[in-house]
């Protein structure tokens, strides 16, 4: 007898987390990659060898 394939309906992330969880948290990764990115940029505007 061949089986079938049984597959989600709604993608795995929203059912382990509601929108109060998964919100936040993507705004925290987002403002933590652009902080990075700020980082970055600065220092590498500074020369090594100043003075």
């Amino acid at each position: 007898m061949p089986q079938t394939y049984s597959f989600p309906t709604q993608p795995q992330i929203m059912t382990l987390a509601g929108p109060k969880v998964w919100v936040p948290l993507t705004l925290a990764l987002a403002a933590a990659l652009g902080h990075l990115a700020i980082l970055h940029a600065q220092l590498n505007s500074t020369p090594i060898l100043a003075g």
